[in-house]
């Protein structure tokens, strides 16, 4: 519901750069902004553009000069076509098979202590483990 004009005798005032208005969608009051002000954004914004050591602009000979992506990494853009881009390839061998595993808490907590990798670290112990038993 739009916000009642508290003061329904003051009437709106225009500014000094633009006129005030009423948006339909919403009730309430927007401020037009002149041909002027959009100028003057405008080239503010260019001159940051062509201040800025960061932003190249390619001249009309480097344009013609530039050839599609297709042509200079087809594989790339072919893996993008195709919607492989990030999927992994099969895994180099030995391939691991992955399991569901239950194990005591307490075995969990002593592998996961020396951080990241706790998994590869069980696996290597049970190897160990088991060449010991042959």
């Amino acid at each position: 519901m739009p916000r009642q004009n508290r003061n329904p005798k003051k009437k709106q005032q225009k500014s000094a750069t633009g006129k005030f208005v009423k948006k339909p969608d919403t009730g309430r009051t927007a401020k037009i902004i002149t041909k002027p002000q959009l100028d003057e954004e405008e080239a503010r914004l260019q001159t940051a553009i062509d201040t800025d050591p960061d932003a190249w602009q390619p001249t009309d000979e480097e344009w013609k000069k530039a050839r599609p992506a297709k042509e200079i990494v087809p594989d790339i853009v072919e893996a993008y076509e195709s919607g492989n881009l990030g999927v992994r390839g099969p895994q180099k061998s030995p391939t691991k098979k992955q399991i569901t595993l239950r194990l005591d808490q307490d075995v969990i907590d002593h592998f996961k202590q020396g951080g990241k990798g706790w998994q590869s670290r069980l696996n290597e112990y049970l190897k160990k483990s088991i060449a010991e038993e042959k």
